[in-house]
């Protein structure tokens, strides 16, 4: 999708936790001017906007703008996104991650994580050492980590808590 359709077609914009609704129509009413590829001149209620696209991530539905030189990074919402966001379907969507503990009794060998990492599926926490084996404990999902329960050479019972997230 080009650069230009995407302006047209945004049902719904998030940004910084704060809504922002921009319709099709409230779209209809701005005067758009394309000045280079991803460079756009904007006026709306006799205000002068320029606007650079600095990146467009259909898949994750991810846009990263700047304002006359504000940076913004935005979430297209589609109507479907809206509707099910509107019925609180997407809270099903969300996984829930649950604290790490030790699977098995060992020594931890090391702490990779720190309080506040901003974590992703597969990123190696921690390493455990049980009968003589290092086991890599993984994050389950996207986390931040808001607790971290050892540290290096402790010894740790099965079930004990190791990793809390936020």
């Amino acid at each position: 999708m080009s650069t230009d359709n995407w302006l047209y077609k945004i049902a719904s914009l998030h940004q910084n936790g704060d809504d922002l609704l921009i319709t099709q129509a409230d779209l209809d009413q701005l005067d758009i001017q394309t000045i280079d590829q991803n460079l756009y001149h904007v006026l709306h209620e006799n205000q002068s906007y320029n606007i650079k696209v600095d990146e467009v991530d259909i898949l994750h539905k991810k846009v990263t703008i700047r304002v006359n030189g504000i940076l913004h990074h935005l979430q297209i919402k589609d109507r479907l996104d809206v509707l099910i966001e509107e019925m609180g379907l997407d809270k099903s969507l969300q996984q829930v991650l649950s604290d790490i503990h030790a699977p098995m009794p060992g020594m931890v060998i090391s702490v990779e994580a720190r309080i506040g990492d901003s974590v992703t599926k597969g990123d190696t926490l921690l390493v455990l050492e049980a009968m003589k084996m290092e086991n890599t404990i993984k994050a389950p999902g996207d986390a931040v980590i808001k607790s971290i329960s050892v540290e290096k050479g402790d010894a740790v019972d099965k079930g004990q808590l190791l990793i809390a997230f936020e």
